[in-house]
């Protein structure tokens, strides 16, 4: 089975795919947060043969949802509406942990892509 990752942010979404076994998570790709989004996300998963999708949820360090978590919910019932089936799995210092890891050699908003994949891979580990 393979799984789409996606790190939400309010102007890019970060996106991870898996390889075909559903066990390693690679950096796909970078889109903005607009208009396109769904359509984007629809042709990636026809393209890479997706049927489940990983979305980064996004909680204070109280366990509280903050402030985005409101859109990650609604961009969970697109992705439904989409026909995918949308798992959440805590994106808790993902975008850190892709800067630390690539380093400085990224531009910036590829760090989206590589949070992405740090995001699948965790789901993957742990189901």
């Amino acid at each position: 089975m393979k799984y789409l990752g996606i790190d939400f942010g309010t102007k890019r979404i970060g996106l991870a795919v898996s390889d075909d076994a559903g066990r390693v998570a690679f950096p796909h790709a970078v889109i903005p947060n607009d208009h396109t989004t769904y359509d984007a996300i629809k042709r990636i998963g026809t393209e890479k043969n997706i049927s489940h999708i990983v979305l980064g949820e996004s909680k204070a360090a109280t366990g509280e949802d903050n402030a985005v978590m409101a859109d990650i919910r609604i961009c969970k019932s697109m992705l439904e509406q989409l026909g995918f089936t949308v798992h959440y799995m805590s994106e808790s210092l993902s975008s850190i942990e892709a800067a630390r890891v690539q380093g400085n050699n990224m531009p910036p908003q590829l760090l989206d892509a590589a949070a992405a994949a740090i995001i699948l891979q965790r789901f993957l580990e742990t189901h």
